[in-house]
Parts: C-alpha cells; structure tokens; sequence
C-alpha cells in the first residue's frame, strides 16, 4: 500500500504554481499580441495615415468601428500648405510613409487598454474597416494590388500576410523570446519594431 503525506499542502502549491503559470502565460500572450499589433502598424503604407489610424484591436469579438479624427486633427492652414503641394500630398496634408507616427499613435492610444488586460482565454481580433475612395476595403484593397500603386517608401506591401507568417513562425518560444514578451508594454515599442 503506498500512502501519501501532506496532500493537503500538495494541492496548495500545485494550486499557487498554476496561478503562477497562467499568470505567466497571459503575460507572453500579451506581449505576443502586442508585437504582432505594433508590427501590422509599422508595416501599414501611409499617404493620410487614415489606414493605419484604423487599426482596432478587440477581445472575443470584432470591433469595425472607423476613426475619423485624423481629419479633423488637419492643420486649419491650407493656404501655406498650397505654396508647398507636392504630388503625394493628401487633402489633409503632406502625404506621410510607412511608419509615420501619427497614425499609429492614434491606433496605439485607442488599444492600449485592450492590450493590457489580454488573458490567454481572450480571442483577439485585429481589425480595420478604413474604406479606400471606392468605399471598398481599403487594407483588403492594399492585399490584393501590393506594389502596383506603392510609393517607394511605403513598400514592400503584403504588411497582412507577411506579419501573419512572421506570427506564425514563433512556434515554440524560447525562454529569452518569452522574457522579452512577458515584460512588452504598449509604448514601449519604437519605429525599428521588435525583434524576436
């Protein structure tokens, strides 16, 4: 017969060390999904920054909703705006690129409590309904035609597909990348992205 001693003990720090492990495990969730959002924003192309200003991040459910404020955050001023038009430029102002903050700032500010408060038993979406001059879906626009229309700057296109294969090559994380995740904060991360 084999009797076992302390059971009650036992379960208590089997307990306390799955708190600890899923508390962890939200922690590199979290920090995943964070990099992943940050990268789809770095890698958006930009002529108003509109497309990459719609960039929501939800839980357990789409969120389509369309930010408008970078229309209304245009300098009033286009008199002085006119003696400097350029090609590119857009009816907000100058045409920005690839990485531009403004735009991303804008996403970031919106998402920053959604990526916080991740927990590995959230579904998280990614989602933007910015919608190109056809009113037809601007980023799906942007999938479908990636380099036909591209300044060089905000090239190489396929931002969707090549931050889904980059997420998707993470497989099994090492203990640095899990480190360097569990400890990711959005903000924290500047226009160069975060390697992994």
């Amino acid at each position: 017969m084999i009797r076992f001693k302390n059971v009650p003990e036992f379960v208590k720090k089997l307990k306390a060390a799955m708190v600890n492990m899923e508390r962890e495990a939200n922690q590199v969730y979290r920090g995943f999904v964070t990099a992943t959002f940050h990268r789809v924003l770095t890698e958006t192309p930009q002529w108003s920054g509109n497309a990459v200003a719609n960039w929501n991040v939800s839980l357990n459910s789409p969120d389509w909703t369309v930010n408008y404020t970078l229309k209304e955050a245009a300098a009033p001023d286009r008199s002085a705006r006119r003696l400097l038009q350029h090609k590119w430029d857009t009816p907000y102002g100058p045409a920005v690129s690839k990485g531009d903050p403004r735009g991303i700032m804008m996403s970031v500010r919106r998402a920053k409590d959604k990526l916080v408060s991740v927990t590995i038993h959230d579904r998280v979406h990614i989602c933007n309904a910015a919608e190109n001059l056809k009113h037809e879906s601007y980023i799906q626009y942007l999938e479908d035609n990636p380099n036909n229309f591209l300044r060089p700057v905000n090239q190489p296109g396929h931002m969707v597909e090549r931050v889904t294969n980059s997420a998707l090559s993470f497989g099994l994380l090492t203990e640095p990348q899990q480190q360097a995740l569990r400890g990711l904060a959005p903000g924290q991360l500047n226009n160069s992205g975060f390697g992994l």
